[in-house]
């Protein structure tokens, strides 16, 4: 009976997570951290797969003790510290920076070490000190060594939390913040299902609990891969579009636009290859991200070379101000000098106060003036190039 419960409990869980898993091993791109994800799914598949067989063979079981019954829950022990040692190397690698790799591999080494004293210390273990899944209503349960490993899971999973919380603290722009404090909250989900089964051992909750997280975790990827631009990172077309009518119906006023385009970027790309002009609309979208990401703007790549900003902008002092800190911005960029190429942008601007009578209006009155500025920048360019052949 118990067998069957458990199967109606898991038999979902367990064919999402493989049908997520398929999915995310064809179109995932491949790094550490989607590695451990991948893992992380099927060490849940098989932690809730052998937990329904456990059951089913302690109903069927006349030994005891039994070896197979045993086997079982052996398994089930060393799965279940796999899985904490999984999901905490997946959020090392996830919210750890660049500058912090060493950080970060001392923290999977730390997880696997973990993971092998509770395989050896569970093999090793005298049959007697080791519980295993009862025949029928009598169960034999182990006192030590589900102590330890609840205890060892439960110190991976209040590691990986802090992770989150520490890398939360130093996040600066919004959607890398939001990202953290998912991370922290469904850590903490599995970590109350292993606090959980400590008390109340027929209770097996920790894979379905994880199969939570992985989830959301995935929802979550698949959002962004249909509204954020996957060269920068930032908001899609798509999702521009959607966020002005959201304004427009909410009857949302006193917000302003900024049109923003690269100049010379044809030269970047026809002097120096695509692969460079990819990194300068990457640079550009990083400048805008640094310098206004840490506000509730909002940040989209327009197409092509062209990006646009909304937010609460009310008059024209304020937006001016806003052009000009990212103008330097671009200089502190181009000053470093570490770049083959220097960046430049122009920038228009509209503010809906201005009453252009619809988003279509905005957009071309922004791009009207970014348009002008552009052409007067090469005017002057032309200017100078005229004076200095004179001089010559």
């Amino acid at each position: 009976m118990k067998a069957l419960v458990h199967l109606s409990i898991d038999i979902f869980p367990i064919i999402m997570l493989l049908i997520i898993w398929i999915n995310n091993h064809r179109k995932m791109e491949k790094s550490k951290a989607s590695g451990y994800f991948e893992r992380l799914t099927l060490i849940t598949v098989l932690s809730m797969t052998v937990d329904i067989a456990g059951n089913l063979a302690a109903e069927i079981s006349t030994a005891s003790p039994d070896p197979v019954l045993w086997a079982f829950f052996v398994a089930r022990l060393l799965l279940s510290a796999g899985l904490a040692a999984t999901w905490l190397c997946y959020v090392a690698y996830r919210l750890c920076d660049d500058y912090q790799k060493r950080r970060t591999e001392y923290i999977v080494w730390f997880a696997h070490g973990v993971f092998a004293a509770s395989m050896i210390g569970v093999l090793l273990a005298p049959w007697e000190d080791l519980a295993h899944y009862g025949n029928g209503n009598e169960t034999v349960q182990m006192i030590v060594f589900y102590r330890i490993i609840s205890v060892e899971n439960m110190t991976l999973l209040l590691i990986s939390i802090a992770i989150a919380v520490l890398a939360y603290r130093r996040r600066e722009i919004r959607e890398k913040r939001i990202e953290c404090f998912h991370m922290m909250w469904f850590g903490l989900i599995p970590l109350f299902s292993v606090l959980l089964e400590n008390y109340f051992r027929e209770w097996k909750m920790t894979g379905a609990a994880i199969a939570i997280a992985i989830l959301y975790i995935y929802v979550n990827a698949q959002d962004r891969q249909i509204t954020t631009d996957s060269l920068t990172g930032l908001n899609n077309r798509r999702e521009f579009d959607l966020y002005l009518r959201r304004l427009i119906e909410q009857g949302v006023s006193g917000w302003g636009m900024l049109m923003i385009d690269m100049d010379d970027f044809k030269q970047i790309n026809d002097n120096l290859g695509h692969v460079t002009g990819d990194e300068a609309l990457w640079e550009t979208a990083d400048i805008l991200r640094r310098r206004l990401g840490k506000e509730k703007t909002f940040l989209a790549r327009y197409g092509g070379d062209e990006f646009v900003v909304v937010d609460m902008w009310e008059n024209e002092s304020r937006i001016q101000e806003v052009i000009q800190e990212i103008e330097d911005e671009i200089d502190i960029f181009n000053e470093c000098g570490k770049k083959e190429y220097r960046l430049s942008v122009s920038i228009g601007h509209a503010l809906w106060n201005e009453n252009p009578g619809s988003v279509e209006k905005l957009i071309e009155l922004a791009d009207g003036r970014m348009y002008e500025i552009k052409q007067a920048k090469k005017k002057e360019r032309r200017k100078v190039e005229r004076s200095g052949l004179f001089t010559n």
